[in-house]
């Protein structure tokens, strides 16, 4: 990563609590072979460029409020992973931490690129945040499934926007 113009930025502990739905029960009360799930994943967060830089956006374009900016600079996180399925795939992020992770590092209007863009949680969350997204797959089902989420998720947007020109009418 560093190879490629990246600098390391900060790294986040995303505690799951998920210890229930994977607990090894093999070894259960037993020394005789017990496993250790963790129960957190980490979060690297890097940019392009040199150590030092300063990221330029306008003021009004800044959406994190003093309280989640105190809350998110704590690199302990607290949010339980996604239980959904979506789109048949593993490993789904939950949008809370996608959404944590815009508003702490991007003014709106910035784009956001999720070169693993799964079935579009990042893109989603993108658009919901008013930031622009570039969403990169190999799997042409997880593709179409973003496509399909995006399509829906905009479909709704529009008519909420409908609704809202009508009622203040």
């Amino acid at each position: 990563v560093q190879g490629a113009g990246f600098t390391f930025r900060a790294e986040i502990l995303w505690y799951k609590q998920n210890m229930g739905r994977n607990t090894a029960w093999g070894s259960y009360m037993s020394p005789s072979s017990p496993h250790v799930v963790p129960s957190w994943e980490y979060v690297y967060v890097f940019h392009k460029g040199p150590p030092k830089i300063k990221f330029e956006g306008k003021k009004e374009d800044i959406d994190i409020t003093p309280e989640e900016f105190a809350k998110f600079a704590d690199a302990f996180w607290i949010i339980p992973p996604e239980t959904r399925d979506v789109g048949g795939h593993p490993a789904v992020f939950p949008e809370e931490l996608v959404r944590r992770l815009m508003k702490f590092y991007t003014y709106k209007g910035n784009i956001v690129l999720d070169m693993f863009g799964g079935v579009g949680t990042v893109a989603l969350v993108a658009l919901n945040n008013k930031r622009r997204y570039i969403s990169i797959d190999i799997s042409k089902q997880y593709c179409k499934t973003a496509e399909d989420r995006i399509k829906e998720y905009l479909t709704q947007e529009k008519k909420e926007t409908s609704l809202e020109k009508y009622v203040r009418s």
